[in-house]
């Protein structure tokens, strides 16, 4: 006669709620995670890469929490970053009368459901998946907790008017390539009100293949004229816009009408002409090279709004 074997496992917390969710929510799924901890429970969750899933997911691998993320596909959405910590749900509805209802990520929500000793429910007042999950659990007399947040504010139909700059500063440079017979280039837009306060700014850079730097500075200068072109309300640009950049010869092509005897020149130069003829009010500004670089380098990765 053998000896009883005795098994133990981890209590399984549940945490569910929107992948719409405010910082107060967000903040909710991460004291949950810290309370499983220090309560020695593990942790089930979803594998939405937004929301409370995604908070909960990584406040688990921040803080040594064992979680399981469930899924409907062989690779998670967003996974934790320990192995053996995901698993895929078989998408097959339930045998019984209502299975319609519950397809899709409800399979996998009261798959999640059966699994759990606990639920919490973050719900932001609107999510019918997380409402219908604390339902089942509740249904099935599971322990479960619904923690119901305000709904957030629903936005303004009305689009905010943009404001108009007086002054986009456009910045370009180029240089070669280590080991490479390509150029490097980059431009940076900044956007200036009336008073000088910055609208927006953004920067892009890309590899160009042509034959000298001031080609290249060129085919950035045609790229971000691009982009501004494509944003314009009217047919000319209600703002001044100021070219900033090093190269005499660039200047001397564009700003002052120098001969254009280099059959690539001509091609660049040309398509510039015609993509300035929608900035009426430009102005040329040639500085030193270090300037050129320590301008760019002050400008952020993007704005409250980019051109």
């Amino acid at each position: 006669m053998t000896d009883p074997v005795y098994t133990c496992r981890q209590y399984r917390l549940l945490i569910t709620g929107s992948r719409h969710a405010t910082p107060e929510i967000l903040d909710m799924a991460r004291r949950a995670v810290t309370r499983a901890k220090s309560n020695g429970w593990m942790v089930l969750v979803g594998d939405n890469p937004q929301g409370v899933d995604a908070a909960v997911i990584d406040a688990c691998d921040a803080l040594g929490v064992n979680v399981l993320v469930c899924g409907t596909a062989s690779q998670p959405r967003k996974g934790s970053q320990r192995e053996g910590s995901y698993w895929q749900v078989d998408m097959k509805p339930r045998d019984d009368d209502d299975a319609t209802l519950f397809d899709g990520y409800a399979v996998r929500d009261r798959w999640m459901i059966d699994l759990c000793d606990r639920m919490l429910a973050i719900w932001n007042g609107q999510s019918r998946g997380t409402k219908a999950g604390f339902d089942y659990a509740r249904q099935i007399r599971k322990t479960a907790n619904l923690v119901t947040f305000e709904p957030p504010q629903k936005a303004s139909t009305r689009l905010p008017v943009p404001r108009t700059p007086h002054t986009v500063e456009l910045i370009i440079d180029a240089g070669n390539r280590p080991n490479d017979l390509t150029f490097e280039g980059v431009y940076g837009l900044r956007a200036l009100d009336s008073k000088g306060d910055l609208l927006y700014d953004a920067t892009a850079s890309s590899t160009v293949d042509v034959h000298t730097s001031d080609a290249a500075r060129m085919q950035m200068l045609i790229m971000a004229l691009e982009r501004l072109t494509a944003r314009l309300k009217t047919d000319q640009a209600p703002y001044c816009l100021c070219i900033f950049q090093s190269s005499k010869n660039v200047e001397g092509w564009l700003a002052h009408g120098w001969k254009r005897n280099v059959p690539e020149v001509q091609r660049l130069t040309a398509k510039i002409d015609a993509l300035l003829k929608r900035f009426p009010n430009l102005a040329w500004v040639k500085m030193p090279h270090a300037q050129v670089v320590s301008k760019l380098s002050k400008i952020g990765k993007g704005g409250a709004a980019r051109p």
